[in-house]
């Protein structure tokens, strides 16, 4: 139970900084995130009791010393799904080398969701370190190879670069290189159960929001959140879908 309170901790801290990435990475320059939160609003800076989190804003030391504003519901909800995402891989894996990769995946899968909700951005300077990160997990990671890594990653940036290029706009640039993360993450065949998940997810997504009048037929949607859930589902339990797919076959 310990370990579990204090993977919840450390996802907290981590979705703090998350929230901080969310809000200066797609500035324009760009700042760095290794400084104070700024109100939305006018722009001050908040105090630095502020990066206590949903802390700060249960004591109101996150609103603005400027002109009072809060901190939205985006930070709180970021900060308290991290904290559960982290508890839930130190209760399904423990404190090893699977929770400290996985923990790390899903931390850039939140952050993509946020700033793709947000400002309809998937950034590079995320999701190119992140490769780096998860070419690095292949060599550690259980029931993974480079060589696998390496597969997935050609065949999720490949075939996201070609739809890319066949839907005009559908799809950004910044889908392309998430799925080229996401497949050296999850590495061959895996990848191709994040890519079913995901286009699933998003086409299922599309015709709700169509239905529901919220976007038009030219209207540009935001696929990453659909891509991340396609990802987390088979960084979870992608290998036991297949095994469980392919279970008939081999009898």
């Amino acid at each position: 139970m310990g370990m579990i309170v204090a993977a919840a901790l450390l996802g907290y801290c981590v979705g703090v900084f998350l929230n901080l990435c969310a809000d200066f990475l797609p500035a324009e320059p760009r700042q760095s995130p290794f400084q104070f939160s700024r109100c939305s609003v006018c722009g001050a800076a908040r105090r630095p009791l502020s990066l206590a989190g949903v802390v700060a804003d249960w004591a109101g030391w996150s609103r603005c010393p400027q002109c009072g504003a809060g901190r939205g519901l985006r930070a709180p909800l970021v900060e308290v799904a991290t904290a559960a995402v982290f508890a839930f891989l130190a209760w399904r894996y423990g404190f090893g080398i699977p929770f400290v990769f996985l923990s790390l995946y899903f931390a850039v899968l939140i952050l993509v969701t946020v700033t793709d909700l947000e400002r309809r951005l998937i950034l590079d300077v995320v999701t190119y370190p992140a490769m780096g990160l998860a070419l690095a997990g292949s060599f550690f990671m259980p029931h993974m190879t480079p060589v696998k890594a390496l597969i997935g990653g050609a065949v999720g940036f490949g075939l996201f670069y070609v739809l890319a290029v066949v839907s005009r706009g559908g799809l950004g640039g910044g889908d392309v290189t998430l799925m080229g993360f996401v497949g050296l993450a999850t590495g061959f065949p895996v990848v191709l159960v994040a890519i079913l998940a995901g286009i699933l997810l998003g086409g299922v997504g599309a015709g709700v929001m169509l239905a529901l009048r919220r976007v038009g037929r030219k209207s540009a949607i935001a696929y990453g959140p659909y891509l991340v859930l396609g990802a987390a589902f088979a960084l979870l339990y992608g290998r036991e879908f297949i095994l469980w797919y392919l279970a008939p076959y081999a009898r």
